[in-house]
C-alpha cells in the first residue's frame, strides 16, 4: 500500500484545465492536492501542470503530468509521464496518477458502498454486501465464498437500475472476496461508471 505522503499532488492548473468535480473526486480518492506555494514546504509525489507553465516548474526529478489543448505540441522532458487533453477528465487523470505513484496501479477508481447483492453459483444462492465497487470489480462480503469462477452477481444501484455480472474471485480475506467482473454488459458497466462519478463528484 502506498504511504499517504506519496499521494501528494501539486496542481499548477489554469481555469478550465480540469472538468468540473475532478478536484473533489481526487480528494475523495485519497489524494492531497496542494498549490505550487505549498509545494515549497511539502514536496509532491507528482505535479499536474498546464503546458504553458512547464517553464516555471522547479528543476527536480518529480514526475509531471501535462494538460494541454488537443493537438498542441509539448516540449520534450524526461519527467513527463503523460499528457492529457484540456479539460482533463477524472478517469484519464486518475490513471496517470496511479501509474506515477502506485506500485500496483488501478485502472479504474473504486468507491466504498453498502449495496446488497445476490450471488448465484451452480445450485447455491446467497446474499452478500458490496463494500467497494469499480467498473472492473468489487469487494464482496458474504458468509459463503464464491468459487474461483462463474459466480453470478446481481445488485441494484441507487437510481441506476439492476446490474448483473459474472465474477471471478481474485482474493479472499476472512468474509471478504475480491471479485473481477469477467462478463458484464456495456450498459451495466456504464451504469457503474456513472454511479461512481456521482459518488465522487457530487
Amino acid at each position: 500500500m502506498t504511504n499517504a505522503w506519496m499521494r501528494v499532488v501539486e496542481l499548477r492548473e489554469s481555469r478550465g484545465d480540469l472538468e468540473p468535480g475532478v478536484r473533489t473526486a481526487l480528494a475523495r480518492l485519497g489524494y492531497r492536492l496542494i498549490s505550487a506555494e505549498e509545494a515549497k514546504q511539502t514536496p509532491p509525489a507528482v505535479r499536474v501542470v498546464n503546458a504553458h507553465g512547464l517553464a516555471r516548474v522547479p528543476d527536480d526529478p518529480t514526475p509531471i503530468i501535462v494538460i494541454a489543448l488537443e493537438g498542441a505540441s509539448v516540449k520534450e522532458d524526461p519527467r513527463i509521464t503523460g499528457v492529457l487533453p484540456r479539460p482533463a477528465d477524472l478517469l484519464g487523470l486518475y490513471q496517470l496518477l496511479q501509474r506515477a505513484i502506485e506500485q500496483f496501479p488501478r485502472e479504474y477508481p473504486r468507491v466504498s458502498t453498502s449495496l446488497s447483492a445476490r450471488c448465484v453459483q451452480g445450485d447455491r444462492n446467497w446474499l452478500g454486501a458490496i463494500l467497494e465497487l469499480s467498473e472492473k470489480g468489487c469487494l464482496l462480503r458474504s458468509p459463503t465464498a464464491p468459487e474461483s469462477e462463474g459466480a453470478r452477481l446481481t445488485f441494484a444501484l441507487p437510481e441506476g437500475g439492476v446490474v448483473e455480472a459474472t465474477g471471478e474471485s481474485r482474493s479472499r480475506r476472512g468474509p471478504d472476496t475480491g471479485i473481477f467482473f469477467r462478463e458484464i454488459g456495456e450498459a451495466h458497466r456504464t451504469a457503474i461508471a456513472e454511479y461512481i462519478s456521482e459518488v465522487l463528484m457530487d
